[in-house]
């Protein structure tokens, strides 16, 4: 019996790692890319090496990829770039490098492996999944950071950064938006996941600021990765088993989210 086939962009550490134990786990013949391969990299799937920044890069990791496999089940976008930024000092070309990754790497990963996704053909009487995955963050909506923004007293907002990093995340999920828009009619699955405030190196300013509050009032819990993965993947598991396109906004649980 042939196993469905993952490949997982960003793969290196944090969730993304996690990921690929995961999927592995749960029976997915599981591939991966990194930007530098190094010994430490875990072997739970095949690696290629690949930048979110460089198209050829990508595309050479799909032809590696379609030398391997008859074609791609699942594609997980979870490679990015984060930080505290101020928009009145930071420099501006820092500011085009938030989208350049997080937005435009998004259509050029979805470009490079579209092909591989395409060809996979039903197997053991299943349809192929055809479902892109792409991680976001709460962080991309504008309703909920302008509620915090005209909160009063100020002592009483949540310490969310400002910078582009949210304002790319919210762009990404418009062009997921749009990617499914002109897929849908393929029957692609496009999933949008905020995976929570999982306890990773890129997450540890914004779980320092939330640590000085009065816990009470905090409105989110940190949770540990494999917990956050363990339970996108179990949401890609039920999604996939639906017959027909779909987009979804939800969290590592399963809950919709607004856009």
């Amino acid at each position: 019996m042939s196993k469905p086939t993952a490949l997982v962009i960003g793969a290196s550490r944090g969730i993304g790692q996690t990921l690929v134990q995961q999927l592995t786990e749960a029976g997915y013949e599981t591939y991966a890319t990194v930007r530098f391969k190094t010994g430490s990299t875990e072997q739970n799937a095949r690696i290629f090496e690949a930048d979110l920044k460089d198209a050829s890069s990508l595309s050479s990791a799909a032809q590696q990829l379609e030398a391997s496999v008859h074609g791609l089940d699942l594609l997980v976008i979870c490679g990015a770039t984060a930080g505290d930024a101020s928009y009145l000092t930071m420099d501006p070309e820092r500011a085009l490098e938030f989208f350049d990754i997080n937005c435009v790497g998004t259509i050029r990963a979805v470009q490079a492996f579209l092909p591989a996704l395409r060809k996979q053909a039903p197997s053991d009487g299943k349809a192929p999944h055809k479902t892109i995955a792409i991680l976001t963050s709460l962080a991309s909506n504008a309703g909920m950071r302008a509620e915090n923004a005209l909160k009063q007293p100020v002592e009483a907002r949540m310490p969310i950064s400002t910078g582009p990093y949210g304002a790319s995340k919210a762009a990404l999920n418009v062009i997921g938006i749009g990617l499914y828009s002109e897929l849908e009619p393929e029957g692609f699955k496009v999933l949008h996941f905020h995976p929570g405030l999982v306890n990773t190196d890129m997450a540890q300013p914004m779980i320092a600021r939330l640590s000085s509050l009065d816990q009470d009032k905090v409105p989110w819990t940190v949770i540990e990765r494999g917990d956050s993965a363990k339970g996108i993947v179990q949401v890609i598991q039920t999604a996939v088993q639906a017959s027909g396109p779909s987009l979804k906004y939800v969290d590592w649980t399963g809950k919709d989210l607004p856009w």
